[in-house]
């Protein structure tokens, strides 16, 4: 199965909906995405939802997130 790095910028609501469709799409298809990086405007709250979705990274700038290594689909849930 292919595995795909995923960054994921944003953590409110549709945040979070795409972090579960990240890991609910992992029992589907033949791609397999990995949760890389989030970016969060709130201080503190990457941090916290990287712990809580499974995210390899928490990022404080948007750029980071998206140049993290192994990101190969960015997610935009926000305006950057």
């Amino acid at each position: 199965m292919e595995e795909v790095g995923v960054a994921l910028l944003g953590t409110g609501f549709a945040g979070r909906a795409h972090a579960a469709a990240i890991w609910g799409a992992r029992r589907i298809g033949g791609v397999l995405p990995r949760p890389v990086a989030v970016y969060s405007r709130r201080p503190g709250r990457a941090r916290e939802f990287a712990e809580r979705f499974g995210f390899e990274r928490a990022c404080r700038d948007w750029r980071e997130a998206v140049g993290a290594p192994g990101v190969e689909v960015v997610i935009q849930v926000l305006g950057v």
